[in-house]
């Protein structure tokens, strides 16, 4: 699967279009058009965030608010959409790990520069992000990790919709 830039989306918000998003009774957006949201805070997630930084707490707060300018909703909503953009950018970190860390960590030339199909990551992004990931630190952090997410983007109110 290749990146999403989600060209229907982006084509309605630019014409002032917006989609109305269905909520379940604990306030978590859910429907069709849900998936289409969590899709398009992927996208949000992986442009606009740098890889460089080693975990959410240190983005800094203004690249979290011009995140919340471009997607805002109800102001009571913004800790759990920040939350579920810092969820996505950690999978997207995870993902970039695994298919290509350490896939090629054995052939150092092969990581030299980051990957064609994500060619909004800067390459001095990427030296960053390789030196901290192959680390020492990071595969101890790493080897902690026993229950891995595998319940795609609908997560568990999807599952619920479906049951």
């Amino acid at each position: 699967r290749g990146r999403t830039n989600l060209p229907q989306l982006v084509r309605n918000r630019n014409n002032g279009h917006k989609l109305i998003v269905e909520y379940n009774k604990r306030g978590q957006p859910h429907s069709k058009v849900a998936t289409r949201l969590f899709s398009f805070l992927c996208v949000f997630a992986r442009t606009m965030v740098q890889i460089s930084y080693e975990d959410w707490s240190k983005v800094p707060s203004e690249t979290k608010e011009k995140i919340w300018e471009c997607i805002k909703v109800d102001d009571e909503l913004q800790g759990k959409f920040l939350s579920s953009i810092a969820n996505k950018w950690r999978t997207f970190k995870n993902r970039l790990t695994t298919k290509y860390i350490k896939r090629y960590k054995d052939k150092p030339e092969a990581l030299k520069c980051p990957p064609k199909l994500y060619d909004f990551i800067e390459q001095e992004d990427w030296e960053v992000f390789i030196c901290y990931r192959t680390s020492s630190a990071f595969e101890r952090k790493r080897a902690k990790n026993i229950y891995n997410h595998c319940l795609s983007r609908k997560g568990y109110v999807g599952l619920e919709d479906e049951l």
